[in-house]
């Protein structure tokens, strides 16, 4: 298993309400459980602002071979690319798709 790896990333639209939609991001994330305390994370790049930024993911579930799965959802603004963190031990790993950044 890779100390962290990207499973799924989503992205949309959904009707707001008042005749306009609203952008959302789901990630999930699987990560080796090598402590008890650890910080997951997704790094996001705002396409409007030119912004990045880190979301915390949060626990979701365990799963066989000692892993974890840690999720996020985000609402507006969009995301055009991401890389996950995982902060654990005095280390950070990253899953960056091999330098390219991941593209929604």
């Amino acid at each position: 298993m890779n100390t962290v790896a990207l499973l799924r990333a989503e992205s949309g639209t959904s009707p707001s309400g008042t005749g306009s939609f609203s952008y959302f991001a789901n990630f999930t994330v699987l990560v080796s459980n090598l402590a008890f305390d650890k910080i997951v994370q997704v790094l996001t790049h705002d396409p409007i602002s030119n912004a990045w930024t880190f979301h915390p993911c949060t626990f979701s579930a365990s799963v066989p071979g000692n892993g974890e799965l840690w999720t996020l959802h985000l609402g507006s603004p969009p995301v055009d690319q991401f890389v996950i963190q995982y902060q654990v031990l005095g280390n950070t790993f990253w899953d960056n798709n091999s330098g390219f950044n991941y593209l929604l």
